[in-house]
């Protein structure tokens, strides 16, 4: 999923919950680090994540921190040219409520 973290602003609280799970159950360690960044969730004390899945987004952000520097910078610049767009679509999507529904009822 692209651009996770920006939809997943959106969502109501339980939705947030269900795509933090759902991301980190199949792996999507890129989109799972990027909603422990901008996520407005504080996923490490919400109770409704349960322990495996907290233990398992230590494992990636530990394994994320092992990445060597200059590669890490590479994957945050890019990211962030890839997030600046999608920031963009999200506000025009925002400000047309009817395309802004057409969107979620897609997403569901």
């Amino acid at each position: 999923m692209v651009g996770g973290a920006l939809i997943c602003k959106y969502l109501p609280r339980e939705e947030q919950l269900k795509l933090i799970s759902d991301l980190i159950q199949n792996d999507s360690l890129e989109e799972v680090l990027e909603l422990i960044e901008t996520s407005p969730l504080d996923i490490t004390t919400d109770s409704n994540i349960e322990t495996p899945i907290f233990e398992k987004i230590t494992e990636q952000v530990i394994a994320y921190a092992s990445i060597d520097g200059e590669a890490r910078e590479m994957f945050r610049s890019s990211r962030a040219e890839m997030n600046k767009a999608l920031r963009t679509s999200a506000q025009l999507l925002c400000c047309l409520p009817s395309v802004w529904h057409k969107f979620q009822v897609w997403m569901s």
